[in-house]
């Protein structure tokens, strides 16, 4: 249900800033809110979306841009900003009344690399291709100040904003992390150049070197390295970096499928939690002492809790699969799918509550009208044509607006019905095929002007597809993007990728399994709203290989492989061609008769007596050499266990180890003879000889234990006999007589004797 009471209880919202958008599905910017609620976009539709995380219920529905533009949202407390990365214009959102704004180009001629940052009175816009940074005003979007540059190309996940306003942005060329704040910078050097992330943990920024593979704590006041702590992390590994809203700690998803945990306060990144291996995994959020980990692959989110140090739910939030947003605010966990209306919310005990974003048959059913209407679009009345766009002389001005939504006819509702509409998203930008008109253009009703020819429309433009990588390998991902020959602005961008299905937007990635040659096509609309198509070939080259063979000593086989190595028997000879970008974890299996030896070759497993051997195909130059050798098991040996027990006395001797299981050889009064097989002869065998309360072991009078304590152990790589008694009264009688003054019996003054000479 969708209550206008949000439009009171939207002003009380509070917060800090978050981006998130469907670039890749994945959010720009940690996900830092002090409010249950959260806007999400909608790329495929051109909307956002404000859902509330108590309910999971849909409190607004905005458009804000032309169907399968690529769309951003930046939250500041109860404000949004809606950034259009395709036309290159911001919007702000009202968190009041849902007003929206005209769009505002802050840097011109920005597109897919325009970002803002968004927190309590100030804006930034920044274009991270061209490294232009702008001051902007947080009401109007309009510039506020000089453009700030930066000579280096700035990489994914280098910038981010603090609680203070201060924006840091990480040049990976160099190593330097710039400060601006407002309209001062300052730069210092706080890493090696690299790969490297920047984010923001307990209020501080810190920086993440992955090859360095270490962590970087900042002085936010300073802007210079405080301190640095270890990581482990593998050559190859990839990782999504995010940090703590409130504690100094930082999350470090590795694509081997750990989280290493660092916590900044006592400086170590120890704590790692496993997750899985063959999964695709986005960046961590925080709430209520619990993290978590989106998975891309399977559609879940797992769930871990930071005081237990475990994974203690996996949810699934995406049926199929594919990547989407995860973001957290006052507790409440929000994912979004961008590319489609599947939305919803995730409680801390892994209950997920899902909710579509709009209509799918209908996406402009329900959108939301403001309250006191939208700035630069004609709220709609009664007999009112569709909003006019702004001419091209004055861009500025905007169509006239009502004061109140209750003078508008349409918005007029029964007092019962809580939601509003908004018109359909139409440009706000001028069109450059439409002019102003002028009396001589005026529609005429002589006839000699109705005979005039309609005007002959513009031809249409051709679409130019690019690809990066342009000649893609299988098994790698490929970004296609597309623009119209003559530079006009697209919408509703359909892709069809032969062997790959469809996909909407610009830009889309796109993987193929196997070399040969594919078809892309795509289809597009122009301002005018007419229809242009473009096609492309493009050739997927072979996965780069290298050759592997595995040798098996005879007692047993050799797992793990692809293909043709996924089980070589034993005394064979397996080759194949593996992708050498993976890693293969080779393991020993043994026969009954046998037992692993070690690992021969590769030179990374040479010597190990490990079951397992990981083989890291892209440290390799030339083929690859997999041998082990399996060592043959000893012969089963015999144990004979002799109990004596004296008249009038018992006991027990148990017997475990040597491959068998617990057994007792028990003598009451007389000899008892138990024989064992041992199966395991490298297995020590133990001994534990114990009587009865009223006798007590006297000692081993043969075998390997002879002289000594009840309890013994040895390896019977032989046949081997071993004998023990027992004798009349408690152990603590026999050692109190001498004390009381009374004679010890004779037999047990012998043994006692013995004992303490050892015999």
């Amino acid at each position: 249900m969708r209550s206008s009471a949000w439009v009171v209880s939207a002003a009380l919202l509070v917060g800090a800033a978050v981006v998130f958008g469907a670039d890749d599905g994945i959010p720009a910017q940690d996900v830092r809110l002090l409010s249950g609620s959260a806007w999400l976009s909608s790329a495929k539709v051109g909307q956002v979306t404000l859902l509330d995380g108590s309910t999971a219920e849909v409190a607004a529905q905005l458009q804000v841009a032309p169907p399968g533009n690529v769309v951003d949202v930046v939250q500041a407390g109860s404000t949004a900003y809606a950034v259009d990365k395709t036309a290159g214009t911001i919007r702000r959102i009202d968190g009041a009344t849902f007003e929206l704004s005209t769009p505002e180009a802050p840097i011109p001629d920005s597109r897919a690399g325009l970002t803002a940052f968004a927190g309590e009175n100030v804006l930034y816009a920044f274009d991270s291709e061209r490294g232009v940074l702008v001051d902007t005003d947080p009401r109007t979007v309009a510039r506020r100040g000089k453009e700030q540059t930066l000579a280096a190309q700035v990489g994914t996940n280098t910038t981010t904003l603090d609680d203070a306003k201060r924006l840091w942005v990480l040049e990976n060329s160099t190593g330097v992390l710039t400060r601006f704040d407002g309209q001062e910078r300052t730069n210092a050097k706080v890493t090696d150049p690299g790969e490297n992330v920047v984010t923001i943990a307990g209020g501080s920024p810190v920086v993440v070197n992955v090859q360095g593979r270490k962590v970087i704590t900042v002085d936010p006041i300073t802007g210079t390295a405080d301190r640095t702590i270890g990581l482990d992390l593998r050559a190859d590994d990839t990782v999504q970096v995010s940090g703590s809203p409130h504690d100094p700690r930082v999350y470090i998803v590795a694509s081997r499928g750990v989280v290493h945990i660092c916590d900044l306060t006592v400086g170590s990144c120890e704590q790692v939690i496993p997750l899985t291996a063959n999964s695709k995994l986005g960046p961590a959020v925080e709430a209520g002492k619990r993290v978590f980990v989106p998975d891309y692959t399977t559609g879940q989110v797992w769930i871990i809790d930071l005081a237990g140090g475990k994974v203690v739910a996996k949810s699934q939030v995406l049926t199929p699969a594919g990547d989407f947003q995860l973001l957290a605010r006052d507790g409440v966990v929000f994912f979004n799918d961008p590319e489609s209306a599947r939305a919803g919310v995730i409680q801390l005990d892994g209950t997920v509550l899902n909710t579509a974003k709009y209509d799918e048959t209908n996406p402009n059913k329900g959108l939301t009208q403001p309250v006191a209407g939208q700035s630069g679009q004609t709220p709609p009345s009664a007999g009112a044509s569709q909003p006019t766009p702004p001419s091209q002389a004055n861009p500025q001005s905007n169509p006239p607006r009502q004061t109140s939504p209750r003078n508008t006819p349409s918005v007029t509702q029964p007092p019962n019905r809580t939601q509003q509409t908004q018109q359909p998203y139409q440009s706000q930008q001028p069109n450059p095929n439409q002019h102003s008109s002028s009396p001589s253009q005026q529609p005429s009703n002589s006839s000699s002007s109705s005979s005039q020819p309609p005007p002959t429309p513009d031809p249409l433009p051709s679409l130019r597809i690019t690809a990066n990588p342009s000649a893609p390998v299988a098994g790698e991902p490929a970004t296609f993007n597309v623009t119209a020959s003559d530079g006009q602005q697209l919408s509703n961008i359909r892709w069809s990728f032969q062997g790959g299905g469809s996909k909407t937007g610009a830009p889309v990635q796109q993987t193929w399994s196997q070399e040969g040659q594919y078809l892309v096509s795509v289809q597009a609309r122009i301002p005018d709203s007419r229809e242009t198509s473009g096609s492309v070939t493009v050739t997927v080259g072979a996965a780069p290989t290298i050759s592997v063979s595995v040798t098996v000593a005879p007692g047993g086989r050799i797992t793990g492989g692809p293909g043709n190595l996924a089980s070589c028997s034993s005394g064979s000879r397996c080759t194949g061609e593996v992708d050498r970008r993976t890693n293969i974890t080779f393991r020993m299996e043994p026969d009954s008769t046998h037992r692993i030896g070690k690992w021969r070759t590769p030179a990374e497993c040479a010597g190990s007596t490990s079951a397992t051997c990981t083989v890291r195909t892209s440290t390799h130059t030339e083929s690859i050499s997999v041998a082990n050798e399996f060592e043959a098991k000893p012969a089963p040996t015999k144990l004979t266990v002799r109990v004596t027990a004296a008249t009038g006395s018992s006991g027990t001797v148990t017997v475990r180890g040597g491959g068998l299981d617990a057994r007792d050889c028990a003598a009451v009064a007389q000899t008892a003879t138990c024989t064992y097989t041992v199966t395991d002869p490298d297995n020590a065998v133990f001994v534990s000889a114990a009587a009865r309360s009223d006798s007590h072991f006297a000692g081993w009078t043969e075998g390997p234990c002879a002289g000594g304590k009840a309890d013994c152990s040895f390896n019977v790589f032989n046949d081997t006999t071993i004998a023990g008694k027992f004798a009349v009264g408690s152990a603590t009688f026999i050692w109190l007589l001498p004390m009381l003054g009374l004679r010890i019996p004779p037999q047990a003054a012998r043994d006692k004797r013995q004992r303490e000479a050892g015999i």
